[in-house]
């Protein structure tokens, strides 16, 4: 703080000023009025007004740095008109990971390539944050940003521009990530996962206005079949859209070739939909290893089967021989375990792994969604003044409330299920991840035909995944996405000019473990401009990522 003098013919009078950055500029405000020389002079005790002032000044921005009560409110200024109070930080932490893995360098190179009339990298880097902290479509991408400390300095038209230019090079996008994770500090994984996966337009969302909608004799079409490839951390390598399936067996891209004769793993297992087993199964050679984990649906297991998944009785939990009754369970400590129960059954002539898994979480999900659909239902049903098929529909969702939370796949595979369990939760963090395809292809842009927007979603979705997992794997795995991206969007701060910024989040362990895991913190009292501004730019520093 500062003294600062205003003279007029009549009177001196001194101020204690600051000075401070509004909006991007210097500039300099009163803290306290003084009052006139005369009034300064009699404070003063006999000293010089001017050096009494100093002093003066010098204690109180003592007491400010110690006590840091730096904000001063008034009950008759306005706040400022047209201005968001609060700003959202939680993307500086998938920030740090985005310019980690190199994505920036790549996203200038594509502008400079294409003269592009805007950053790409500004659009992509929010479409991947958006994505990874709000699960966000490309179209709630340009106002979600508009919450981020760093505004967007770009059009919401630039983003399907953006998303053009993204379609025509999905390969080399991943191979700049697989050689960043190549050369990172990164647990290594010697088994390869390979999931297939089928993607549909219409998953059950139909528009319950038309009375056909209610019919089940329609199959559902898939739009595409889907080739992810994966580590033993979980960590995606490598996707690739399958096509032409009914001529040839789909075969490896180059990258897939790379990623296998680099790690020479010790096997591949390929895991899948029941009807996708040996599309998966034949794009791989066969010199190594290969086996299968098949994921079924609970509803086509027969009586016998469905009878022991649905037992209560001799449920597992990691390698504890000790055995649990699913029923009488503290559901408050054990929501989100992942329950097992193991048999072996000779199918087809081999034997085969049945494992059946159960969560609390996965069920209270699952039937917070069916709600959803039935409110749904029930509220398009009334406005289209028809309850046509209605009560079949609902009876469907009604009976499948029992399966909710449980689910059954075969492996032949001899690897323990603690290692496999958590490969399958991932697997379907995943897919409802991409699943939003559907709603994406809804609306499709002129610019853009079929493949390029399926493209450039599925390279959105695979490196939201991909942050997404080096985040759990930084904090030790000891907390999954789903339960941080809850902490994240909520990860708001108030912006008080001049001062600084206020969490006004709530502070738990896991905000604390994200920001050990990242070296900053924005949970003080008050955290300055100048700080906020410096942890930003850390963010944007590239480092080897160590895990």
């Amino acid at each position: 703080m500062k003294v600062t003098i205003s003279k007029s013919k009549n009177q001196t009078i001194y101020y204690i000023s600051k000075s401070i950055r509004l909006n991007g500029k210097s500039t300099t405000r009163t803290v306290e009025k003084l009052g006139t020389e005369e009034e300064v002079r009699a404070r003063a005790g006999g000293m010089d007004p001017y050096e009494w002032a100093k002093q003066y000044a010098a204690e109180l921005t003592r007491k400010e740095k110690e006590s840091g009560e730096a904000i001063r409110y008034s009950p008759t200024r306005l706040i400022r008109k047209n201005a968001n109070q609060t700003i959202n930080i939680s993307y500086l932490f998938p920030q740090d990971i985005y310019y980690d893995l190199g994505i920036h360098d790549l996203c200038d190179r594509m502008t400079e390539q294409y003269s592009l009339p805007f950053d790409f990298n500004q659009v992509f880097s929010r479409l991947i944050y958006t994505r990874v902290i709000y699960h966000a479509s490309k179209h709630g991408t340009f106002e979600l940003s508009k919450n981020f400390l760093e505004k967007p300095q770009f059009s919401e038209a630039d983003i399907d521009r953006a998303l053009k230019f993204l379609a025509v090079t999905p390969l080399t996008f991943q191979r700049q990530l697989y050689r960043k994770m190549a050369l990172s500090n990164i647990p290594d994984g010697r088994i390869l996962f390979y999931d297939c996966t089928n993607y549909y337009l219409e998953t059950g969302e139909h528009d319950f206005a038309e009375p056909q909608s209610f019919d089940s004799g329609t199959p559902m079409m898939p739009i595409i079949q889907l080739g992810l490839l994966t580590d033993a951390n979980g960590l995606p390598l490598s996707f690739d859209m399958l096509r032409d399936l009914g001529a040839k067996p789909p075969a490896m891209t180059s990258l897939e070739h790379d990623i296998i004769n680099e790690m020479d793993p010790r096997q591949i297992i390929v895991c899948s939909g029941a009807g996708l087993t040996n599309i998966a199964r034949n794009k791989f050679v066969y010199d190594h290893d290969v086996r299968h984990i098949r994921v079924e649906s609970m509803n086509k297991l027969d009586a016998s089967l469905m009878h022991y998944a649905l037992n209560v009785t001799d449920w597992h939990i990691g390698n504890r021989k000790k055995t649990y009754r699913i029923d009488q369970v503290d559901e408050k400590k054990y929501f989100n375990t992942d329950f097992y129960k193991e048999r072996t059954l000779m199918i087809d002539g081999r034997l085969q792994r049945m494992i059946v898994t159960f969560s609390m979480y996965q069920q209270a999900r699952q039937r917070w969604i069916r709600q959803r659909q039935l409110t749904r239902v029930n509220d398009i049903i009334e406005s289209a003044g028809t309850r046509y098929g209605q009560s079949e529909y609902i009876r469907r969702l009604e009976q499948e409330e029992r399966l909710d939370g449980f689910s059954v796949f075969f492996t032949d595979s001899d690897l323990d299920p603690q290692t496999l369990i958590p490969i399958i939760r991932r697997r379907r963090e995943i897919e409802e991840n991409f699943r939003t395809v559907k709603r994406e292809l809804r609306s499709r842009s002129l610019e853009m035909n079929g493949r390029e927007k399926l493209y450039a979603h599925f390279m959105i979705c695979f490196i939201s995944s991909l942050i997404e997992r080096i985040i759990e794997l930084k904090l030790g795995d000891r907390y999954p996405f789903e339960d941080l991206s809850d902490v994240l969007r909520v990860m708001d701060m108030l912006d008080i000019p001049s001062e600084g910024y206020i969490p006004i989040y709530s502070r738990n362990d896991l905000s604390d473990a994200l920001h050990e895991a990242f070296g900053f913190r924005t949970d003080n009292q008050i955290t300055s401009g100048r700080t906020i501004r410096k942890i930003c730019a850390d963010t944007k520093r590239p480092r080897p990522l160590n895990l």
